[in-house]
């Protein structure tokens, strides 16, 4: 069947018939739930009900086909297949089924029916949705940059602690001294306590605290959220007492790496932490691009991203002669994005220490490559879309954020 002049089913329609298909559907689980089984007749009825309204469904979506690309057509495929699997399985569990398992078989069934509603109908939104899931990742890979940066902030300040915390102990200790030689003078030791505790309590440790001060201290830079978990001596206890918590959720100490899932991988280097800040910056002018791109799809009329759009139009510009044309130029950018993401992820795991410059320079080059292809291989009209000047722009900046990381591996290299 061509596509010119057929008009595609509405969202409505889908709703309509998915409401029937759920209706159906609780109709097989009241009837074969608790209670006398149906007869032979009733029960013959109530699947043939259900089966018709299903290939109803299946029809509706196999219309959406008509002008879809690539992405519609996976995506409304997966949609027809996460339906049809609940759907056979609660048939085949009819007969002499337990009314618990047929209740289950029928809410399966229903949350895959509520599934449509999230489902694209059009080229447009399965692509924009594609996109958005890339956007998303590429996101939380600066995030865990940030996450990495803030880790190695805190251990650096940690050891700062430590050194102002064996500080503060030495104090602790010459304090002490000069209560004892207080004593023997007759100035009394509460007189001496009062001094070499005070000082030490000032540069945040005690003499008999500042085992704990120092461990809570350095936690805290490469953990916060085990740092009032430190123990020893007098101040290290009252560490302990303030994080310890209920006992009744008291972790075994054998699994208490594993609490907070978190992954040590120790501190980055001078020279490493210089690769991640740039690598940050690489990921972020990528993510304009991307963003850009998207943003231009979505002014886009949905109607226009069809293989062979029924309206009239002039070659190029998305109708009945150059739809198929645009419609190739979006799938491309999904796969650079598809790309991208790849290279996102592989860039995010590469800035953990040790860093090795090779990954690192591999997965910087992918994910740069893409995104200035993405740049040039953009449909028609994308880019004046995006603004005067904001693709010759996005390219300066994705080029200065790839030559300062080059440049930071580079120096990376030379201090190894």
């Amino acid at each position: 069947m061509g596509a010119t002049g057929t008009e595609l089913p509405t969202r409505e329609q889908v709703v309509a018939v998915k409401g029937r298909c759920r209706g159906d559907a609780g109709k097989v689980g009241v009837m074969f739930g608790e209670g006398p089984a149906p007869t032979a007749v009733e029960a013959e009825s109530i699947v043939e009900a259900l089966v018709r309204s299903a290939l109803g469904l299946f029809a509706l979506l196999l219309s959406f086909t008509t002008g879809a690309g690539p992405t519609l057509k996976a995506s409304l495929e997966a949609t027809a297949a996460s339906i049809a699997t609940p759907m056979k399985e609660l048939i085949q569990a009819l007969p002499g089924g337990d009314a618990a398992a047929v209740r289950r078989s029928v809410g399966t069934v229903w949350g895959a029916l509520d599934g449509l509603d999230k489902t694209p109908l059009d080229n447009k939104s399965a692509i924009f949705k594609q996109i958005t899931s890339v956007l998303v990742a590429m996101k939380d890979t600066i995030r865990e940059l940030d996450e990495l940066d803030e880790e190695n902030k805190g251990a650096e300040s940690g050891e700062v602690g430590d050194a102002n915390a064996a500080e503060a102990a030495a104090s602790g200790r010459a304090g002490q001294g000069l209560a004892a030689v207080e004593e023997e003078a007759g100035s009394g030791r509460g007189g001496g306590d009062a001094n070499g505790g005070g000082h030490a309590d000032a540069n945040g440790a005690g003499a008999n605290g500042g085992g704990g001060g120092a461990a809570a201290t350095a936690v805290d830079g490469a953990n916060g959220a085990r740092a009032n978990r430190g123990s020893g001596g007098d101040g290290g206890g009252g560490g302990a007492a303030d994080g310890g918590g209920d006992e009744d959720c008291a972790v075994d100490p054998r699994l208490e790496d594993f609490a907070d899932f978190g992954y040590d991988a120790g501190a980055l280097g001078a020279g490493e932490a210089r690769v991640a800040h740039a690598a940050r910056r690489l990921l972020e002018a990528s993510g304009k691009v991307l963003w850009g791109a998207s943003k231009s799809l979505l002014v886009s009329e949905a109607g226009v991203l069809r293989v062979g759009g029924s309206r009239a139009s002039t070659p190029g510009d998305g109708g009945s002669d150059g739809g198929g044309d645009v419609l190739d130029g979006w799938e491309s950018v999904l796969w650079h994005a598809r790309s991208m993401r790849r290279c996102c992820e592989d860039l995010g795991a590469a800035m953990y220490p040790p860093q090795d410059c090779e990954e690192v320079q591999s997965a910087a080059e992918g994910l740069r490559n893409s995104a200035a292809i993405m740049l040039e291989e953009l449909p028609e009209g994308c880019a004046a879309t995006m603004g005067g000047g904001a693709a010759e722009a996005l390219e300066v900046e994705l080029d200065g954020a790839f030559e300062a990381l080059e440049a930071a591996i580079g120096a990376a290299e030379r201090e190894e």
